[in-house]
């Protein structure tokens, strides 16, 4: 009987849903399980990112491209489908739960359409005072082409009309500042208990004044996210299969690429990397890396993908990269990783760091 295995993303994916069973555990803290819900939440993102974003890249690479793989990438794609619904099913669930003991808490999230009049005049002012000059919407129609939305952003979609129909409808896009403002904003508390409301809700409640210029008087609005593919941007001749991009030399600029996402300068990734200047100079007249230097660029990029998860930043991610770690017997990991042996070993600590982290 043949036995069956379980794709790693499959498995991932279950692994993931041991962080949502602590969010649902009613003997964990209301603020752990939050944090418990946050933690799936930005999982389930990079996943998306690195993983699902891969899957898809061997879709259209073809059959060459399906190596190392217990089954074929779309049929891999249509089972990730299935779990993640069910996992999100289960976070919404979970979520209203929690929202019901936070009430029993007299803690109540509330939307711009529950304000009262004293909440109004706060979250006008809070709006006035420090969401305003960090927002800056755009405005669909005046773009010749789609605006390049920001990874890992939040947006309000907006609909602005007019009731009597006497002005056309436009469609705007608002970026909510969540790196620079709090998510949650607290409302001036009374004896009915603490009120909060997000971010995404005080700028929705200032929608006519954001776009008040424009003389409509019906607004509306749906949140969205961006999730990018984190993917560094090889060769598009889908003829060719990955082990042979690397083999023909991936481009120069993918070694500039590399360098601005790990924020090194460039000589001292290049050092990393065992690229002297000279070679270095002429790698870049030539405009395409070697079989082995290219090889490298992909484990790096490899590395900071997975630290990126395990940490959730990716500022922690490159910051740990940088450093000497106890783990690696003092080394820094891009040092250590300067070999492909060297390397699995600094996976293999990620992957211990992330178990001890979520267990």
């Amino acid at each position: 009987m043949k036995r069956k295995i379980i794709p790693r993303d499959i498995s991932w994916l279950s692994f993931n849903g041991r962080v949502l069973q602590e969010a649902a555990d009613e003997t964990v803290p209301l603020r752990e399980r939050i944090r418990f819900l946050g933690i799936f939440s930005n999982n389930l993102d990079e996943f998306f990112r690195v993983r699902v974003a891969t899957l898809k890249r061997m879709i259209e690479f073809g059959a060459k491209a399906q190596m190392h793989l217990e089954v074929g990438p779309q049929q891999i794609l249509n089972e990730i489908n299935v779990k993640v619904t069910e996992q999100q099913n289960e976070f919404n669930r979970i979520w209203n739960e929690i929202l019901r003991e936070l009430k029993k808490e007299k803690i109540y999230l509330i939307t711009e359409k529950q304000l009262n009049r004293e909440q109004q005049k706060f979250v006008l002012s809070y709006f006035h005072d420090e969401v305003r000059s960090n927002i800056v919407p755009l405005m669909i129609e005046t773009m010749q082409a789609f605006p390049t939305l920001n990874d890992k952003s939040i947006y309000l979609a907006c609909k602005l009309s007019k009731t009597d129909g006497s002005i056309p409808q436009k469609f705007a896009l608002v970026s909510v500042p969540v790196s620079r403002l709090p998510r949650f904003i607290i409302l001036p508390s009374s004896q009915q208990g603490q009120f909060i409301i997000l971010l995404e809700d005080v700028i929705r409640f200032c929608l006519p004044q954001i776009f008040s210029f424009f003389g409509h008087d019906t607004f509306s609005s749906n949140i969205i996210k961006v999730t990018r593919d984190a993917e560094i941007d090889i060769d598009n001749d889908v003829s060719t299969s990955f082990i042979q991009k690397i083999q023909k030399g991936l481009r120069f600029s993918e070694l500039k690429t590399l360098q601005d996402t790990l924020d090194l300068p460039f000589e001292k990734l290049a050092a990393k990397l065992c690229i002297s200047r000279s070679t270095l100079q002429r790698r870049k007249t030539a405009g395409r890396l070697s079989p082995d230097e290219s090889d490298k660029v992909v484990r790096f990029s490899r590395l900071l993908r997975d630290a990126t998860t395990v940490f959730g930043d990716a500022e922690k991610a490159r910051a740990w990269l940088k450093h000497p770690q106890v783990g690696l017997g003092g080394a820094v990991p891009l040092d250590y990783a300067s070999t492909e042996t060297g390397a699995r070993e600094v996976e293999d600590l990620l992957g211990r760091i992330k178990y001890s982290v979520y267990t």
